[in-house]
């Protein structure tokens, strides 16, 4: 996950449209040269150029069904009419409307255009007083209507500068690509339709873009077949940091160019994605086990089921048994720390006949640790789980087994006649001497509450 854990410094959308907005255009250019439009308009100075000081608008984008609404602020009354013109991005005057002067000098003029004639993304607003061109206009990028796909496009996999455009109009492709979240000035310079490509290579397609990384991995595994750390894909697909890196690049490069209604979004190309999955199929991590694991256990119910039908199939306890049911040892587990209990209150209590008995339980544990941890593996190995409620009727058919697993049973709950009985007792006779109380809640905790737990597993 390095590539996740790497800050880059990546282009906001307010920053996009900072420079979308003050950048020029190809060709004809989407807003004409006010001095070269002065120059056709009536002569004058240029202080008469300059009579409207800013055109504020209340917005960068514009949707093609809305209106356009801002003001026009004068720094002095102007004398005689003001007009304003909607110009698009190859000079067409989309709309002129006129604008009534204000009634007090320095009070701004409000104005309003309906958009649903725009053609453009790229627009502009021109404003003429006495029919000269003021120096002064503002611009604005047009979201365009909500389309449905009722024709073929003919997308160009490639980014092109300003210059190509028409050579590809001429050719019959009408759509080309917006990389990622690099800047696509240039399409809207042109009005090209575009989807977003590669949004995610970087998780998607690593080994396909940096061939170092795949031909490392390559060579590692060929080394070494058997280092399952080789099997894990970075990044792992399941990973809750790769969703998190996900959302967050995902939700920016959407927002970035929603409003200029993409044809669609690629996260990554196919041929990446096949690179990266072709050699294992399934990545190994840990994530992605347990998911496999509860995908199994919904089809086969328990890890014996899907061995059965898949003819011997080793399965490792279902991402070992675990997400359901707890460890499939817990009864070990339980049998050691109820063990150990009883071995360090015989040592605590600090006299020859606790001791002693510490000891003798440590010899019994030894013993029965090892036949109860080999009854389990052999009991995985003939039926596929260990789940409790998968091994009903174990004493029919594999009479031995569970009547030595029944022996254990016993053993574990400290019955007279077991090595653990004589232990124990010989330590709890040790303890009551120094902490009677404490002896009293072992007698109870361990005893009682061990032989239902034993018991009931046994049932």
């Amino acid at each position: 996950m390095e590539d996740l854990a790497r800050p880059t410094r990546e282009p906001s959308r307010r920053r996009f449209l900072r420079t979308a907005l003050v950048a020029g255009a190809a060709g004809a250019g989407w807003i004409q040269n006010p001095q070269r439009a002065a120059a056709q308009g009536l002569p004058g100075s240029g202080k008469l150029e300059s009579v409207v000081a800013r055109v504020h608008l209340h917005g960068d984008i514009f949707q093609a069904e809305g209106t356009l609404e801002g003001e026009i602020y004068f720094r002095e009354q102007p004398q005689g009419e003001v007009a304003l013109n909607w110009v698009d991005s190859v000079g067409r005057i989309v709309k002129k409307i006129p604008v009534p002067a204000p009634h007090l000098p320095g009070t701004p003029q409000p104005f309003s255009l309906a958009l649903a004639d725009g053609l453009t993304y790229r627009n502009s607003i021109q404003v003429f007083v006495n029919q000269l061109l003021q120096t002064e206009g503002a611009k604005f990028l047009l979201s365009p209507p909500a389309r449905p796909w009722d024709d073929f496009h003919t997308l160009m996999w490639a980014a092109y500068p300003d210059g190509f455009y028409d050579l590809l109009v001429g050719a019959g492709v009408d759509s080309t690509i917006a990389y990622r979240d690099d800047d696509f000035s240039a399409i809207l310079d042109n009005n090209f339709r575009f989807y977003v490509e590669q949004m995610a290579w970087e998780i998607f397609a690593v080994y396909h873009k940096r061939q170092n990384l795949w031909h490392a991995w390559e060579d590692g595994y060929q080394a070494n077949r058997e280092n399952l750390a080789m099997l894990v894909r970075q990044p792992c697909l399941n990973d809750p940091k790769t969703d998190e890196y996900l959302r967050e690049r995902l939700t920016r490069m959407v927002r970035m160019h929603k409003a200029f209604r993409p044809l669609f979004y690629n996260i990554a190309d196919e041929l990446g994605q096949g690179d990266q999955i072709q050699p294992t199929d399934f990545c190994h991590s840990p994530f992605c086990t347990v998911k496999f694991a509860e995908y199994l256990r919904s089809i086969y119910g328990s890890a014996g089921e899907a061995g059965a039908e898949w003819g011997g199939l080793e399965i490792a306890r279902w991402d070992d048994d675990t997400m359901r049911s707890g460890l499939p040892y817990e009864h070990g587990d339980l049998m050691i720390a109820r063990t150990m209990g009883f071995v360090f209150l015989g040592i605590a209590s600090f006299n020859l006949i606790g001791v002693t008995g510490a000891v003798l339980v440590m010899i019994a544990h030894g013993f029965l640790a090892a036949l109860t941890f080999g009854l389990s593996g052999y009991i995985y190995q003939q039926t596929g789980t260990l789940e409790m409620d998968q091994l009903g009727g174990l004493l029919r058919r594999l009479p031995f087994i569970g009547a030595a697993l029944i022996m254990a049973a016993l053993a574990g709950c400290g019955l007279p006649g077991f090595a653990n009985f004589a232990g124990e007792i010989t330590v709890l006779f040790g303890a009551w001497k120094t902490f009677r109380l404490v002896t009293v809640l072992a007698c109870w905790g361990a005893l009682i509450i061990g032989a239902v737990y034993m018991l009931r597993a046994v049932r």
